[in-house]
């Protein structure tokens, strides 16, 4: 199972777009896992800890995205083409090393946000 796109060439594993959240909201100084909505569990899926934060203290043009649900959201093209210019200002800046998966998911996800923009059409992914 993994999270589907509506425009462009991309998918991903829902681990690969959790941690993709989590390294764009670190980007931006928030601490994903503190955040509302958040849940952590531990091995024997008992919930090891709950985010309190709410994101209204964030006002980032990335915050739309990043509280959205995994199992699927959807943006209008101004929202989206906002998200994409934010999207690549940040990943440009990440270091092949480490980062290097990161960007290149990152990159790939501000093109497609690029797609639904141009055609005037809404930007969505199902989980």
């Amino acid at each position: 199972m993994g999270i589907n796109f509506s425009h462009g060439d991309l998918s991903m594993g829902p681990w690969s777009f959790a941690n993709l959240r989590k390294r764009l909201a670190q980007e931006i100084g928030i601490n994903y896992t503190r955040m509302e909505g958040y849940i952590q569990f531990n091995d024997d899926l008992t919930i090891k800890s709950v985010g309190r934060r709410p994101w209204s203290d964030y006002q980032d043009p990335l915050v739309p995205f990043l509280q959205a649900p995994v199992e699927g959201a959807s943006f209008g093209p101004e929202e989206s083409l906002i998200m994409k210019r934010r999207i690549q200002e940040l990943a440009l800046g990440w270091t092949f090393g480490k980062d290097a998966a990161f960007r290149e998911l990152a990159l790939r996800l501000a093109e497609a946000m690029a797609i639904a923009a141009f055609k005037g059409e809404r930007f969505s992914w199902i989980g």
